[in-house]
Formats: C-alpha cells, sequence, structure tokens
C-alpha cells in the first residue's frame, strides 16, 4: 500500500478529484473492527483507487497517478503491474514490457504478470519470446476459456510469422582453443616423435558473432516457402585458429494443425584459419509437434555430401536423424532432452565414422531476476578403418556439462547478459585426439 504526503498526496488528490464522486474516500474503507474508532491519520490507497479508475476506462487518469505514485517512491510489484496494464492499453507496449519483466525479476512464478508479458511481446511482434511465455502459462491449471485464447494467440504467431532474425555477440575465454592434447611426444608406426607447439593445446580469448535472418513467403493459407541464411565467425588473436561458417537454405513449410513440417535444401562453407575448409550440400525434413498443454517434439532427418579442400580421401557423404523433446514443468521452469544420431562414409574408410550424441538440459526461472540452464552431454564417435599410423582404431568419448546464468532484470536496448561456464573432456583411443576444454562464454541475449 502506498502512503503518500505533502506535496505528492495534493497532486494526487487533484488528479482523481473528478472521480471521487463515484469512490468511497480511503478512510471510508476500513476495518469493521475500527469502525467507530476515528483514524488519527487518513491513508490514500493508492492501488485500489488507481483499479476503480481502470474499471471505469479512465487510463489516461490512472496513468498519471501511477506515475506520481512511481515517483513518490513506490515500486511495489502491484504499483508495477498496474503500470504495465495501463502503457499496455495505451499502446506503449514496450514500455508495459519492461514494468512485466520487473515483477517477474523479483517473483518469477506470478502467473498473471507472464500472460500480460506474453501478450505485450505478441503487440511488438516479438513472436519468440510471446511464444515461450505463453507455453510457460499453458503448462498452469487455467480455466477453458484462457486455454483457448492463448492456443488462438499461439496459433497467430505461427501463421503471421514473416521475418525471423538474431544477432548474438560472445566473448569466449578458454583453456582449449584448437581442442588439441597436452602432450609433447606422439607415437607414429610404433615411434615416438616430438608434437610441433602448434599442434599442442592452446589457450586464448575468442570472440563470436552469430547472426541469422529466415523470411517466410505465405504460398496458400497452410504452406510458405522458407529462405534463410546463417553466419557464425569465431576471431582469435592467433589467425591461424579463426573459424567461419556461412550457409544458406531454401524450401517450403506446410502447417497442419499444431505440428509444422519444412522440407529444405541447403548449402554451407566452413573457413578455417582465413582459408577454404569444407563445403556442404544437404536436404533436411524438420518437424514439429505440440501434445498438450506443456510437450514440444522436434526432430530433424537429413542427408547429404561434404567436400574437403585439398583432402579428397575425406569427402564424405552422410545421414542424421536428430530428434528432441521439451517438456515444461511450470510457469517459470523446463527440461529439454535430445538425442542424434550420424553415419559418414568417407572415400577412405578410416575417415568414416558413426557417431551418437545425448544431452539433458533444465531451464528455471529463479527470483533477483536470474535464470539458470544447466546441461549435461555425452556423446561417443567410433571410426570405421584402423589408423596404421597409430596401430589403433579411433575411438572418442566426449562428456560434458554447461551452466548458464542469465540477468533479466539487467537490460539494455531489450538485450539482457548472460554468463556460461563450459566443461569438455573428450577421451580418445588415439592420444593425439583426447583433449580437455574449459571454457568461458560472455554474451548477451533478447530470448528470455
Amino acid at each position: 500500500m502506498a502512503h503518500l504526503r505533502a506535496p505528492t498526496l495534493f497532486a494526487v488528490i487533484l488528479c482523481a478529484a473528478l472521480h471521487l464522486a463515484h469512490l468511497p474516500p480511503a478512510w471510508a474503507i476500513s476495518d469493521a473492527d475500527g469502525a467507530d474508532e476515528a483514524p488519527s491519520e487518513r491513508v490514500f490507497d493508492a492501488p485500489q483507487f488507481i483499479e476503480g479508475l481502470i474499471r471505469q476506462g479512465q487510463i489516461g487518469q490512472a496513468d498519471t497517478l501511477l506515475q506520481a505514485v512511481r515517483e513518490a517512491g513506490d515500486e511495489s510489484d502491484q504499483i508495477l503491474f498496474l503500470s504495465g496494464l495501463v502503457a499496455a492499453q495505451l499502446g506503449r507496449h514496450s514500455e508495459a514490457i519492461g514494468f512485466f519483466r520487473r515483477v517477474l525479476g523479483r517473483d518469477p512464478k506470478l502467473l498473471r504478470v507472464r500472460l500480460e508479458l506474453a501478450r505485450a511481446f505478441f503487440q511488438v511482434k516479438d513472436d519468440e519470446n510471446a511464444k515461450r511465455n505463453f507455453e510457460l502459462v499453458l503448462s498452469e491449471n487455467l480455466p477453458p476459456n484462457v486455454k483457448d485464447n492463448i492456443a488462438r494467440f499461439l496459433d497467430e504467431i505461427r501463421r503471421r510469422r514473416a521475418t525471423r532474425y538474431s544477432f548474438g555477440f560472445v566473448l569466449t575465454p578458454s583453456t582449449n582453443i584448437n581442442q588439441a592434447p597436452n602432450i609433447r611426444t606422439v607415437r607414429l608406426f610404433g615411434l615416438p616423435f616430438r608434437l610441433d607447439d602448434a599442434a599442442r593445446q592452446k589457450t586464448g580469448v575468442g570472440a563470436v558473432t552469430r547472426a541469422s535472418v529466415e523470411r517466410f513467403e505465405k504460398l496458400s493459407e497452410n504452406v510458405r516457402l522458407r529462405v534463410g541464411a546463417r553466419i557464425i565467425h569465431t576471431d582469435y588473436a592467433k589467425r591461424r585458429f579463426d573459424d567461419s561458417f556461412a550457409s544458406v537454405h531454401v524450401g517450403p513449410q506446410f502447417l497442419r494443425g499444431a505440428s509444422e513440417h519444412s522440407l529444405l535444401a541447403g548449402i554451407s562453407n566452413r573457413y578455417f584459419g582465413g582459408k577454404f575448409f569444407s563445403q556442404t550440400r544437404q536436404f533436411t525434413v524438420e518437424s514439429n509437434w505440440v501434445r498438450g498443454n506443456r510437450t514440444q517434439l522436434k526432430n530433424t532427418v537429413g542427408f547429404g555430401r561434404t567436400l574437403f579442400n585439398g583432402r579428397p580421401l575425406q569427402n564424405s557423404n552422410f545421414a542424421f536423424i536428430a530428434p528432441s523433446i521439451t517438456r515444461v514443468l511450470n510457469s517459470f521452469s523446463l527440461v529439454r532432452f535430445s538425442t542424434s544420431l550420424r553415419r559418414e562414409n568417407a572415400r577412405s574408410d578410416v575417415f568414416g565414422q558413426t557417431s551418437w550424441s545425448f544431452a539433458a538440459a533444465y531451464q528455471r526461472d529463479f527470483r533477483l531476476g536470474i535464470t539458470v540452464v544447466a546441461e549435461p552431454r555425452f556423446s561417443r564417435r567410433s571410426f570405421q578403418a584402423r589408423q596404421v599410423a597409430f596401430s589403433a582404431t579411433r575411438f572418442d568419448t566426449l562428456r560434458g556439462v554447461s551452466v548458464s546464468v542469465l540477468k533479466r532484470d539487467l537490460r539494455v536496448l531489450g538485450f539482457a547478459p548472460q554468463f556460461t561456464l563450459d566443461y569438455a573432456r573428450n577421451s580418445s583411443t588415439v592420444d593425439l585426439f583426447a583433449y580437455t576444454r574449459v571454457q568461458a562464454l560472455f554474451g548477451v541475449t533478447r530470448n528470455f
């Protein structure tokens, strides 16, 4: 409850003067047990009065009053929530998003606030954030009419999508930027050789830039054409470890009920150390299903061919499948499980391989505007033929875990800071390919 006195109380009363005839005075709303006692100080109940103005449709007066209350130092959850509601009704949806996010930063379990946040994102066409928050709300026990309304919002998001883009920048200090072993000798053909310093583990700081854009052109009510491009560039002080990836794709997308299916053809180039490294051409089928109010299933199946620059024996045909399932636990947490299986048949069996991976992620919003994501992962890779130089068939096992912390209430231009600590250890039957890496990632994100 806000307690306003002196000039602020006087301004508030003047602001609301035209409406006092419709509402009882604040001092008249008292506890029945104290009805016979004259109050020593009359208290102005700002939130209750503002709610009355909103119910009467006096949004402009409510907005002025809320500003005065905030300037007086009252930024309680109730005042910020009402400020968001009023800002949204006045069409100031970006401002409303700021108010709602501040409230959720204090208590992420407030369902009504998250619902209003999702609506505000919908109005500014920030569909990724709108979709995420609608899905979190939908996991709770809601009245049927509210669930139906959210379903309509989600369907509209899917159908109105015209352009989707993303941009990210991350600094990545790493103990092993080249994923190399920390050994001095290696045995080749049974004899020990000193490993060149350039092939050993290197520490450094990388700057990763990611950018993508995708356009959806409506061909009919349930068919769209997807056209997209993506760039990922990692830059190091020592240019020989720079790694760049650029890709384009195109194909139709079919909408059927709550599911989406895309048939895509794509081509990608990779550059390493500033030089052309490889080119991949592939076809993929992407599917997305929604099951109930909590579960989302995804699957990608693809095949293609990779050509390596100057290394024809590595040229390979490949096929893969990568399913995942996301389960929303409640309005502030979810879990995700993903796996993949990939087969590569190279021109030389030495480079042919089969790999599979599994990862599990848990994400939760906490108080103080903190979101934590923890993700352990495991993968194995086995090669088809024995590598003569090492007198062994290569078999790798990777174990890793990452923990990300996002500070939702620290925002600049809509971006919030995110810190990730990642650990990976790859063991191999060939010592040259065994390594351990610890890296930190300092970046920003808009999706929260």
